[in-house]
């Protein structure tokens, strides 16, 4: 029995379903949320989520500790579905987050299996610097500042090239299709396209250290 592949797509279908019952409360919109419209990436990433773990079954070996990691991301998103708006929505967000990045930097030798926690962990990076504006903002009476997505975009940039991952940067040109302005658009756009591109450069040529 794959017991990896059935425990990921069982923590999967119970996201999905979490998502069609989020209780969404927000009072305060950070200047660089995108439109509506952009989180509907969600599908996508759900798409992605469901073939990696419908590959699992092609596999002989069994992906334990990957899994393990993935479905805690899962898990904690569905978290942050009953508690967002609250100051609990801050700690599942990093939480799902920081797994969802485990999961992929265990899945390294796997190429197809790590689509999906992928785009989740790209998507994610773009969530929790929202969540941690309005955290600041509701919670700790921190006022937005123009820099604050800047070191979660550099997150992005940092994962996708240690871990030879591009699409974990893919989402940041997902928001420039919706951003609000011009300036988010560039700064996403950059981003976006420095994630996307150390990778696939390092993947035709990769970096050796010359003794």
């Amino acid at each position: 029995m794959k017991i990896d592949a059935i425990s990921w797509l069982i923590s999967l279908l119970v996201l999905i379903v979490a998502s069609t019952k989020i209780k969404f409360v927000q009072t305060y919109r950070p200047t660089f949320q995108p439109k509506g419209e952009a989180f509907s990436i969600w599908w996508i990433i759900f798409t992605s989520l469901a073939f990696s773990g419908a590959y699992l079954f092609t596999e002989e070996r069994e992906f334990l500790i990957p899994t393990l990691l993935v479905c805690i991301s899962m898990f904690s998103c569905v978290a942050w579905s009953r508690v967002n708006g609250t100051p609990l929505a801050i700690w599942s967000m990093w939480t799902a987050w920081v797994f969802a990045i485990l999961g992929t930097t265990t899945l390294f030798n796997q190429p197809l299996v790590r689509v999906g926690p992928s785009l989740l962990s790209g998507w994610l990076t773009v969530a929790l610097a929202l969540q941690c504006t309005i955290h600041l903002h509701e919670f700790e009476n921190i006022e937005e500042q123009f820099w604050f997505p800047f070191p979660f975009l550099a997150l992005n940039i940092l994962a996708s090239t240690l871990l030879n991952a591009p699409l974990i940067s893919a989402p940041l040109l997902w928001t420039v299709l919706f951003s609000t302005s011009w300036k988010n658009a560039i700064a996403f756009g950059v981003s976006g396209i420095i994630g996307v591109s150390i990778p696939l450069l390092n993947s035709m040529h990769p970096f050796q250290l010359r003794s």
